[in-house]
């Protein structure tokens, strides 16, 4: 349509009547969403029930909001227990796309054929009862389908891993791109795919081919993946991710299960070696495929039996054995470096040097250390020398592992048509080790296949090696810079066109292409503007999995950039501990400028955690724009200022009767992203949104150099070596939670030294400088290259957790290992389950362990476990916790009243103390949930008082916990739980170590333990008798809390009997004079450098 139709289309009496429809056009919208959905075809979902009643729920609800798709739900309860059978019946009667089939347990593969027999859909996909599909996930793979008239289609997905969900970069191979009515013979990479999750399959088809599940075994998939995929007349391959496949949190799903079973592992193995074996005649390449596919979905089998030892090892390290004998030399060199690794040992039962493998692997997860070999990587690793051959084959790299990487940064016009392309592109293993990579770009022109190459050069950026996340490889030079002059390039033509932007990468003589994979969003590249000259518009366009293009458009003039939809910061500065913003108020909407209103603007740093004050601005003397200087320090808990935490702040405003609204930032600036303001403590990078807000990443500045896995690795193999030659000095480095306090046990015994005035320098290692550390101390940013160089030539080391796992002690230096709490909960080799996380953590326990000089104790009780749990025969010094000495100062009346006057409490109010433990099995990445079980604002309201917060050290990352009412606080993230037990009056907690310390105070406590039997028996397990040992009421309800709150307020010598018991066993030495005693011990066998002398 032309620009002039379009003009008289959008104006006059037209506008008018389709603003009058737009109601109408409202109300029918539902009606039409359910005539489209009447004429799509029926999905049926079979979904086998079992163990399944904390996820059946949210599997099906996950298929229920499907968009545009008619869906049914087959249920099929196979001996289901009675509260999966009560939610499947429930969902079954809520919702009317939802039926539900019973019967005796009789397998996996029973329970889908019964399904499929119940099916009424022309499409059939499968959904275990612990996953979850992605909004439009089935969607995506039955509109190919429609289109192909395929036999079925297969999506990528997610797999979860540490509690981050990620798509597996293995996908690559064979979900790359979106392709319609391939086969297995022209994809022989979909073979590398098998799980059955995310595929959908065409019912004649499914009929016509006779599948069936086997129901002699419990993994059934392997064998009808494969045989579906090789019998498919045609199949669709779907990049995006269709399937969430979840881990559960208790452990007990079927896959989960088989890890800690031997019988069940073993049966896994058997399955796959069979569907291999149905590839037998089959092409080379189809084999490849799927002995890679199969051999990944086994490695965590293989590395649970390394965890489990005997006889787990043996029991699956002979199937694995049968299965490497369907092996050739050509598929191990295919497969994986890791996977091919742990299969060989399984399969030679070398499990010693299994374990060492699997060890060095976890100190390595960025790559391993290799030559460049003939232009090949080759891994060269002790434990290996039994697997080397003459040409290294089995411990190169696998040509798949050998990833292409690419990544957008900006594509900004120059002139009207120059375009210049800023990105990233390097591949694994490759790119670091040839000083001659050079990298291109290609505008393929679509239809005809016209290629213009275009040469880049290097544009060093530090910022590359924490994008690319490679250990052994420095890639600061794999960023490249382009100029596209269109004209110049002869791409300035008279038809339309479109040019995807390849990016070609040559290193080690082996070439690669490939679309840009993702893009710098926060960044230049989250904006891409148009370009050209009237009369010729070019427009940039980004697509998921086809990367970058250029549209050419003759006839069409540029646009404008669009004006400002929002007020805009329109320069920024750093001014010693403030950032200066001047804003501009020009833009449209809630917060455009308007005459007499710019006095009641504030502005403001918001994050998840913290932020800072609400400052007002003042005029710059250009109209409509305002100076705001935002501190950057910021005083939150009343013991002195400190900088906000690493974190990422949103900048918002705040007019008065207005809800505070986002801010931009200016073209001119987004363009020229990424930037780093930054001084010796912090750097601040401004990133946008994809809505257009505006945020600011804060840090500090030795995280661009230090943090990434490139840098951690130079400082333990380069850094911490060479400072470890250099003679000890005078310091003690102190270490609390590993930087991410400066209290607890540290804390104390920094104040203690102190105050004896010796001349030795007192260094706290901190996260980041939002940490206060106490006075006569100093900050390192912990793991920073001075916080290495120290800690190598440190006299004294006083640690609460654990070191660098890299931290070896010299000879005269002493560690002091404080430990933080009377175990309740098993610790270290005391723990009831073990996991690849948790083994490689008891191994490192027993390396960290050899270099402690003391380890601390609270009592004969605490002394005794922790000898267990980490199996310590050294020195223990049984004399208390130094952290409690506060509890029993002379000052605690003083202590109390300013801790709670910093904290906004009255001094006659009631405080609770609310400190659960964490659960290391909930948490989003590398975030711990804070677990909130109890309802604060109930508590404050019900019994007028205050209520603080307290979540576990290791949740001090997640968000904190803001409610309406003012009397409950989030507390934590507060320098020192110990002023928190003298300010409270009482303290509710679940597992938590804090109720051995909280009893030396003598006051009340409440236990609240709704999940006690799983944490108890499926998680950590106790050492002693929970119910028997605690001194407080057990109550399982907010309910039961409040009550026995409300008797303890009114009596607080309520249960003291019992508390002066515990203390007698658990506490008996926390007198106020710990640290003093614990000191004195060090100093003694260690003696220290003499008192300084009086300055002259």
């Amino acid at each position: 349509m032309s620009t002039a139709m379009h003009r008289v289309l959008g104006s006059g009496p037209v506008r008018r009547a389709r603003v009058r429809l737009r109601p109408v056009r409202a109300r029918l919208a539902p009606l039409e969403r359910r005539v489209r959905r009447a004429r799509l075809p029926l999905l049926s979902v079979v979904v086998p029930v079992h163990d399944a009643a904390t996820t059946l729920e949210r599997c099906v609800d996950s298929v229920l909001q499907q968009a545009w798709l008619r869906v049914e739900v087959v249920l099929v309860a196979d001996g289901a227990d009675p509260a999966s059978l009560r939610v499947a019946r429930d969902l079954a009667a809520r919702h009317r796309e939802v039926r539900l089939v019973e019967q005796d347990q009789q397998g996996v593969g029973a329970a889908r054929n019964r399904g499929v027999d119940q099916a009424r859909g022309t499409l059939l996909a499968f959904l275990d009862a612990d996953d979850t599909v992605p909004e439009q996930g089935y969607l995506r793979l039955v509109r190919a389908l429609r289109s192909s008239g395929s036999d079925q289609a297969v999506g990528g997905l997610t797999l979860e891993e540490g509690g981050r969900s990620q798509r597996p970069p293995w996908m690559e191979e064979s979900n790359g791109t979106r392709r319609l009515a391939t086969t297995v013979a022209a994809h022989p990479d979909l073979l590398a795919h098998l799980y059955l999750g995310p595929r959908v399959f065409l019912r004649r088809a499914w009929d016509a081919a006779g599948l069936r599940f086997s129901t002699t075994t419990q993994f059934p998939d392997l064998d009808l993946v494969v045989r579906s995929t090789t019998g498919a007349a045609s199949l669709d391959v779907v990049a995006a991710a269709c399937y969430h496949q979840l881990s559960r949190p208790d452990g007990r799903s079927l896959a989960q299960r088989s890890l800690r079973d031997p019988a069940l592992g073993a049966d896994r193995v058997v399955q796959a070696r069979l569907a291999l074996s149905l590839l037998s005649e089959a092409p080379e390449e189809q084999r490849l495929a799927a002995a890679r596919g199969v051999v990944r979905l086994l490695t965590d089998v293989v590395r649970y039996a390394v965890v489990y030892g005997e006889p787990s090892w043996s029991t699956v390290s002979a199937e694995v054995r049968a299965l490497a004998d369907t092996l050739d030399d050509d598929a191990w060199v295919h497969l994986p470096l890791f996977e091919r690794i742990l299969t060989l040992l399984s399969a030679e039962g070398g499990l010693d040097a299994a374990e060492r493998f699997l060890e060095h692997s976890f100190m390595n997860r960025a790559g391993y250390p290799y030559t460049l070999e003939h232009g090949r990587p080759v891994v060269h690793l002790d434990m290996l020398d039994g697997l080397q051959t003459d040409d290294d084959h089995l411990t190169a790299i696998a040509d798949g592992e050998l990833r292409l990487r690419t990544r957008l940064n900006a594509a900004v016009w120059t002139a009207p048509t120059r375009l210049r392309v800023v990105g990233t592109a390097f591949v694994d293993y490759l790119t670091a080790a040839s000083p001659e990579a050079t990298t291109r770009l290609v505008l393929v022109e679509r239809g005809s296949g016209e290629e213009t190459v275009v040469e880049t050069r290097h544009a060093p950026d530090v910022e590359v090696n924490r994008w690319a996340g490679r250990g052994y490889e420095d890639l600061t030079d794999a960023a490249f810079e382009a100029e596209l002059d269109l004209v110049e390039l002869g791409l300035q033509r008279d038809v339309p066109a479109t040019y995807d932007v390849l990016v070609e990468h040559e290193a080690a003589g082996r070439v690669r292409r490939g679309s840009f994979q993702v893009r710098h969003l926060e960044g230049a590249a989250g904006l891409l503007e148009q370009g050209g000259v009237p009369g010729t518009a070019w427009t940039p366009v980004w697509r998921p999995f086809r990367g970058l293009s250029l549209v050419r458009r003759p006839g069409a003039d540029p646009a404008p950039p669009p004006a400002p939809s929002r007020p805009e910061v329109v320069s920024f500065a750093l001014d010693g501990d403030h950032l200066v913003a001047v804003l501009s108020l020009a833009g449209r909407g809630p917060g455009r400028a308007r005459r007499g209103a710019e006095e009641d603007l504030r502005l403001s740093l918001r994050g998840p955690r913290t932020g800072t004050p609400w400052v007002e601005g003042r005029p710059t003397g250009t109209p409509g724009t305002l100076e705001f200087r935002l501190p950057l320090l910021v005083d939150e808990w009343g013991t002195g200022p400190a900088h906000l935490p690493s974190d990422r702040y949103h900048v918002r405003l705040r007019r008065e009767g207005r809800p505070d609204e986002p801010v931009g930032l200016e073209r001119r600036l987004h363009l020229a992203l990424p930037s780093i303001m930054s001084d010796d403590e912090q750097s601040i990078s401004p990133e946008v949104e994809l809505d257009g807000a505006l945020r600011l990443r804060i840090a500090p500045p030795q995280w661009e150099r230090d943090q990434p896995p490139y840098g951690r690795l130079q400082l333990r193999d380069v850094v911490y070596p060479a400072a470890r030659e250099l003679p000890l000095l005078d310091l003690v480095v102190f270490d609390t939670f590993a930087g991410k306090s400066s209290g607890d046990q540290p804390g104390a015994l920094c104040a203690e030294i102190a105050s004896r005035g010796l001349d030795l320098d007192l260094v706290v290692a901190v996260v980041d400088h939002s940490v206060t550390v106490p006075a006569g101390s100093r900050a390192v940013v912990r793991m920073s290259r001075e916080h290495v160089e120290l800690l190598a030539r440190a006299r004294y080391v006083v640690v609460n957790a654990g070191l660098p796992y890299f931290f070896r002690k010299r000879p005269d230096q002493a560690v002091l290992q404080t430990w933080h709490g009377s175990p309740l909960k098993r610790i270290g080799h005391d723990r009831i389950l073990n996991d690849v996380s948790n083994w490689n953590h008891r191994r490192e326990l027993l390396t960290a362990r050899d270099q402690w000089d003391f380890l601390v104790s609270q009592s004969p009780f605490c002394t005794e476990k922790l000898r267990s749990a980490f199996r310590y025969s050294g020195t223990i010094l049984e004399e208390g916790y130094p952290r409690n000495d506060v509890l029993s100062s002379p000052e605690r009346d003083r202590i109390r009243s300013e801790v709670r006057a910093a904290l906004g409490i009255a001094e006659d109010a009631r405080v609770v103390l609310y400190a659960p433990t964490w659960r290391d099995n909930l948490r989003s990445g590398a975030v711990y949930h804070k677990v909130i079980y109890l309802e604060p604002d109930e508590v404050a309201q019900t019994l007028d008082c205050t209520v603080l917060v307290r979540g576990h050290y290791n949740s001090i990352k997640a968000a904190e916990e803001r409610h309406p009412d003012p009397r409950v606080i989030d507390v934590t993230r507060y320098p020192d739980i110990a002023l928190l037990y003298v300010a409270a009056d009482t303290m509710v907690t679940d597992y938590s170590s804090a109720f051995f310390d909280f009893a030396a105070i003598d006051r009340p406590m409440v236990f609240l333990a709704p999940d006690l039997a799983a944490y108890r028996d499926d998680n950590r397990g106790f050492y002693v008798d929970y119910h028997e040992t605690v001194p407080g009421p057990v109550c399982l309800t907010n309910d039961e809390v409040v009550e026995e709150l409300r008797t303890v307020f009114a009596d607080p010598t309520t249960g003291a009997e019992r508390r002066a018991a515990f203390r007698r066993d658990f506490a008996p030495y926390d007198d106020g004079h710990v640290s003093r005693r614990v000191v004195d011990a060090l100093f003694e066998r260690f003696p220290p450098p003499p008192a300084a002398g009086p300055a002259v």
